[in-house]
This record gives C-alpha cells, structure tokens and sequence, in this order.
C-alpha cells in the first residue's frame, strides 16, 4: 500500500504557511476550524496524493478529528468543482474512533471548559494558538513511564472513559498530547458540547452567522447526504 500520512493545520508539524505567520501575534493564521479542513484540506489532500501518485482514486482512514472533517465533507453541498472532484475519488472512507455529534461527551475536562468563558478569555489576551506542543509533552512522556496508573487516569479525564486502550502506548500518546489548534476550532468542538446538532462553527450572533453563511443560525451538515 502506498500511505500518506496529512497533519491538522494548526498542529505541532502544521503550523507553515505560504503567506500567514503563525506567530506574528494575530489571529490571521489561526482562523479556522474544522469546517476549513472539510472545505479545503480534504480536497486539497487528495488532488495532491492522486497528483503525485497517479492514481485514480484513494482510501481516506480517519481518526476521530480525521473522521469529523470528512463526515462534513461528504455532506457539504458545493459547487466548486475542484471539491466536488475531489469527493467523488474518495473510494473507501474509513472512519476510526468516528465522530459528528459531540453533545453526548463523557470527557471530564471538556465538558467543564465548554460550559466555561475560557476561550472569551483566550481571545482577551490575544492568544489564538490553543495548547501548543511544547517540553511538558516530552515531560509528560517520561512521568508516565515512571507512573503509568497515573497517566492512564490523566488521559482518561481528557479523553474521556475506554476499555479499549493497548496501555503499554500511553506514554507515547501522552507525549505527543497536545500538539496544538487554533482556539477557534476548540471553541467550534465545544459548541458541539453545548447544542446537539452536527453545525458548522458558529459566530455567535444573527448578523455574523448572517455575514458568513447568509442565514441567522450555522447551517447543519446533513449525514443522509453522505457522498463517500
């Protein structure tokens, strides 16, 4: 198999950009959510692949954020047809740890910040890049090796309960956890904690949601219109 692996804009190996500087102090690169990655990265991901490869179709495997994206892009209406194409030569969608709908959330942590003003705070100080990758993960990584019981009960509080885990991996996931986003796409992630409805980000009031999508509410991603 030919396996191309694509980071999340925004993360620890994602934070380049051709013209927008992701620390220049402003919220310029850091715009975006996951309906971004929908709109844009998927397609852009696979012209790529199947530019570079030759071939006339892929197999796109998600997890958990990886699913989300495609979910909305298989359900997204759209014209253009650089996405459309795209969709159309997505041959197989595997999704792994899948998700849409987020309000049923058993994360501790999660929970608690959706139902906080810690992201009014986070755009207060001018801080738009969302728990960046940094020495604690490394540090992170050798504490659960020494106490792993521990970083077990740590990565359960973020991720929330399982009994499907290979334990002896934790230090690894904890070592790269977390790699980093935009606030924005945590505030749409917590959105999704708070209205049980699979939505596009929304801007919080009638008339942005009005300037943005030409309608006071998001629109809804509809799964019955699933294309992949």
């Amino acid at each position: 198999y030919d396996v191309w692996l694509n980071h999340h804009r925004g993360n620890r190996y994602g934070r380049n950009q051709t013209t927008l500087n992701p620390d220049d102090g402003t919220n310029a690169f850091w715009s975006f959510t996951w309906d971004d990655m929908a709109a844009e990265d998927v397609p852009a991901v696979v012209h790529y692949v199947l530019d570079q490869t030759g071939q006339e179709k892929l197999s796109w495997v998600g997890h958990s954020e990886g699913t989300i994206q495609m979910f909305a892009a298989g359900s997204m209406e759209s014209s253009d047809p650089f996405f459309t194409a795209a969709i159309d030569r997505i041959s197989v969608f595997a999704a792994l740890a899948p998700v849409a709908y987020v309000s049923h959330m058993r994360s501790k942590i999660l929970v608690a910040l959706a139902h906080s003003d810690i992201i009014d705070k986070f755009y207060a100080r001018g801080k738009y890049e969302f728990l960046p990758y940094g020495p604690l993960d490394a540090a992170a990584g050798e504490l659960c090796a020494l106490t792993e019981k521990a970083c077990n009960v740590f990565l359960m509080t973020i991720c929330g309960p399982t009994t499907h885990i290979n334990a002896s991996r934790i230090q690894v996931y904890v070592s790269n956890t977390p790699a980093g986003t935009s606030v924005m796409n945590m505030e749409h992630w917590m959105q999704g904690v708070l209205v049980d409805k699979f939505q596009k980000y929304d801007y919080k009031s009638a008339e942005a949601n009005t300037l943005h999508y030409n309608q006071p509410t998001p629109p809804l991603y509809d799964l019955s219109r699933m294309r992949v």
